[in-house]
């Protein structure tokens, strides 16, 4: 699961709202984060067309969020969405945030399911399945999928795009990664 609640600013008709995103792939790396975003930023801006910059707020796991291949990313992040974006990464063992919640919840909700026997999931491609049965007065938030050919893709670009790239010294101590251009973070 790739757990996402969205804040909108004062002027949108939602306060937020909670996205989750399914794999099949037991991948924790840069490569399906940036899989992950890809279809996430879709959805986002289909709620909010007008969004000009992104502010991500993560938990701080080199292998996934911090590390030279996401800064990279950020780096290009308006090139590739037209949405400028930020990056601030929680410290370990600061508390649960909405994210862990939303997670806790949509995992109880297909327990539910499948102790009602209202579902059968076998795999991740079942539970997306199954998510996609649910109507609005069964949930409130949305789902996508990201398989092989979409991972695939983007650990194609990340390798392209990440050829050269040098480790960022002090990595375990950024808190926060704001692109000033697309050469420089």
């Amino acid at each position: 699961l790739h757990t996402t609640v969205v804040y909108f600013p004062e002027t949108h008709t939602k306060t937020h709202k909670s996205i989750v995103g399914l794999s099949d792939l037991n991948i924790h790396n840069a490569a399906m984060v940036v899989a992950m975003i890809t279809k996430l930023i879709t959805i986002i801006k289909k709620e909010y067309p007008k969004i000009q910059c992104l502010h991500y707020l993560t938990d701080s796991p080199t292998s996934q969020y911090r590390n030279k291949t996401i800064f990279q990313f950020l780096s290009i992040h308006k090139q590739l969405f037209d949405v400028e974006a930020r990056w601030g990464f929680l410290e370990a063992g600061h508390g649960q945030g909405p994210c862990d919640g939303l997670g806790g919840s949509v995992k109880w909700s297909a327990d539910m399911a499948l102790k009602q026997g209202k579902a059968v999931i076998q795999n991740a491609r079942d539970f997306y399945a199954w998510t996609q049965t649910l109507n609005e007065s069964d949930t409130s938030v949305t789902y996508y999928f990201v398989g092989q050919d979409e991972y695939d893709k983007s650990l194609e670009e990340v390798k392209l795009k990440g050829k050269g790239l040098k480790a960022v010294p002090g990595t375990f101590k950024v808190h926060a990664v704001v692109p000033v251009s697309s050469n420089k973070i």
